[in-house]
């Protein structure tokens, strides 16, 4: 594609980035109310540590287990929710939360749930935003090692902490 030569407008998802409509995995059934992840084919799966992508809650059940992938999709919403926990006590608030199972979040793991906001007696409250395993772009990770050189890049501190923002005239 080409740079722009003329004004344009651009379009903008309705949800805001926070709803989506995918395509099930074959053989899967997904629960209202679980952690949904996408597959390295980019198909919705129950999230696991083992899950290439996290990509939020199901709306509704879907139920593909008769089914070839994309037969069946499911709505997923990104926000804030509440899940079972272990290992998370009130001093992990504001860092990221790993996926266990669909329906658990813990403090050590390979897939990002999202940022721990609260936790309660019924459970953890878990801001679900961003998608993969350890987010850090490239320059995050330049800003990661100018701040912490011995934290290594494959700690969860992207989504925790970003660069400050900095005006300049």
């Amino acid at each position: 594609m080409a740079n722009l030569t003329k004004d344009r407008i651009t379009a903008e998802l309705a949800s805001g980035g926070k709803t989506f409509r995918d395509p099930v995995a074959a053989a899967t059934s997904l629960f209202m109310g679980s952690m949904v992840g996408l597959d390295a084919a980019g198909n919705a799966v129950k999230a696991a540590p083992a899950v290439a992508t996290m990509r939020g809650v199901a709306v509704a059940a879907a139920d593909n287990t008769g089914g070839a992938a994309g037969d069946v999709s499911v709505e997923i919403k990104r926000g804030v929710f509440q899940f079972a926990q272990t290992g998370l006590d009130r001093t992990k608030i504001g860092t990221a939360v790993f996926v266990v199972d669909d329906n658990t979040v813990g403090a050590a793991g390979t897939l990002i749930a999202g940022k721990l906001l609260d936790i309660e007696t019924a459970g953890a409250w878990v801001e679900i935003l961003e998608q993969g395993p350890h987010q850090c772009s490239p320059l995050q990770q330049a800003w990661r090692r100018s701040i912490s050189p011995s934290r290594p890049l494959s700690t969860p501190l992207c989504l925790v902490l970003r660069p400050p923002i900095t005006a300049s005239r």
